[in-house]
């Protein structure tokens, strides 16, 4: 088995691979020199036991600090935090001169998180919080009225459109086909025109994958998102004298080819993202698998003239809500 199957394997040669014989080794190598001291910060600050279990103000800024050195090829990073308290963390950046420019407000059954994404400009550091919400129950509709009102107020500066919300119950039993004692959350996003109309019962109760990380590990770091652009600039920069790739289409190949990582979607993902017209450009993303302590890589090219980080793409939400991301982590 190799690293291109394996996450744990992938891990090993990241943390083993040795710096002294980079400047002539494959860009197998390379690259894996390249995540050496990142997987150290992420050992670091996801290892259970290592830190406080919710990230208040010093641990927020204690990560800030180690992701400081990367942010030139990393486009964001994503934290995920505890049933309610999104809008406790998303605060807490705030009192550090962050500011709110994107979020995820779901509207698939299927996809049971919602975030919120931040940036500090004068450092070009972009964080996503992210909280699970476990199954579609009327705990979970309350949950996500709750959030509306929290981002109406976070984005009210903004031209960010602002999804709408709201229970009903029997008048929408001819709609669903289910019983008229059945309860149902609608939510409208903008430029949407027919609103999700999604059936809640306590019976769908189910903690999520962000909820069990949480529980095993507390808050921590879930991915870093790096710019394909970066990596190839760098790599093309610092070893002219060596085979680098020189596309994205060049690196994925490169990483599934030589099984440098285990790579959860079998083809680049193609779409556009952005709120508002201003924020509108498209993207190019994969992910990996979970590699150790609930952390995995996710690669992004962002093309156009309103490109900026951090800002979400609804395609790549649908493989990031999959479980299939997690395989055998360690920690």
């Amino acid at each position: 088995m190799s690293a291109g199957d394996n996450p744990e394997y992938a891990w090993k040669n990241i943390v083993e691979v040795p710096f002294f014989h980079c400047y002539n080794a494959a860009f197998k190598d390379r690259f894996y020199a390249f995540l050496k001291p990142i997987a150290a910060q992420i050992e670091k600050l996801n290892r259970p036991g290592s830190h406080p279990r919710t990230i208040g103000p010093a641990r927020f800024k204690n990560i800030c600090k180690l992701i400081m050195p990367h942010t030139l090829y990393v486009d964001h990073a994503a934290i995920v935090v505890g049933t309610g308290r999104i809008e406790e963390v998303v605060r807490t950046a705030i009192h550090e001169w962050f500011f709110p420019v994107d979020y995820f407000f779901p509207i698939l059954p299927e996809t049971k998180f919602i975030s919120v994404v931040v940036t500090r400009p004068s450092e070009n550091l972009s964080i996503c919080f992210t909280e699970g919400l476990d199954g579609w129950t009327e705990t979970t509709a309350k949950r996500l009225i709750a959030f509306r009102t929290f981002l109406a107020l976070l984005f009210r500066k903004t031209s960010a459109p602002i999804p709408a919300v709201f229970l009903s119950d029997a008048h929408c039993a001819s709609i669903t086909g289910k019983y008229a004692s059945e309860k149902i959350i609608h939510i409208r996003k903008h430029k949407i025109p027919v609103p999700s109309l999604i059936p809640i019962s306590d019976e769908n109760y189910k903690k999520s994958s962000i909820t069990l990380g949480v529980e095993a590990r507390g808050e921590h770091v879930q991915h870093y998102a790096f710019d394909i652009a970066r990596i190839i600039s760098n790599s093309a920069s610092k070893y002219p004298w060596t085979s680098n790739p020189t596309s994205t289409e060049e690196l994925i190949d490169t990483l599934r080819r030589d099984a440098i990582l285990p790579l959860l979607s079998r083809e680049i993902i193609d779409t556009s993202c952005g709120q508002t017209n201003a924020d509108r450009h498209d993207t190019r993303q994969i992910v990996s698998r979970e590699l150790a302590y609930g952390w995995f890589l996710e690669f992004i090219e962002r093309r156009g003239l309103n490109a900026k980080r951090g800002i979400f793409s609804d395609m790549i939400i649908e493989e990031l809500r999959s479980d299939t991301i997690k395989e055998k982590p360690l920690g």
